[in-house]
């Protein structure tokens, strides 16, 4: 299908979290309340990290975190990273509390000076 469909199809888009509820619970979390009923371009750094391809089934889809990005989530600055699928997507990504744990998120850091 190439270009057809757009290039971005098969990815999803990473953002920032600026906005929203400081304070959501995960229980109770929903869009509308996580947005406080703004819109969701008020909420994020509308100036996306970029685009990335999700692995296939029972892959690792690597995101390499911008440096300023991640001083900002360090810092407290950003409240967290969005994932927004472009395209129809049929993906899990799976928080650090989903079964023993081994599916979880991880952060991996590179101290060598670039």
């Amino acid at each position: 299908m190439g270009e057809d469909f757009g290039i971005e199809f098969d990815k999803v888009r990473l953002f920032e979290i600026f906005g929203g509820d400081a304070n959501w619970q995960q229980q109770t979390v929903t869009f509308a309340n996580f947005t406080q009923g703004k819109d969701l371009q008020s909420t994020i750094n509308g100036q996306m990290i970029f685009d990335t391809e999700v692995a296939q089934a029972q892959g690792k889809t690597l995101v390499t975190i911008p440096r300023p990005v991640l001083q900002r989530l360090l810092d407290g600055t950003t409240r967290g990273i969005l994932l927004q699928p472009l395209g129809a997507l049929e993906v899990s990504f799976y928080d650090s509390e989903h079964g023993d744990g081994s599916q979880a998120p991880r952060l991996h850091f590179s101290t060598a000076a670039q």
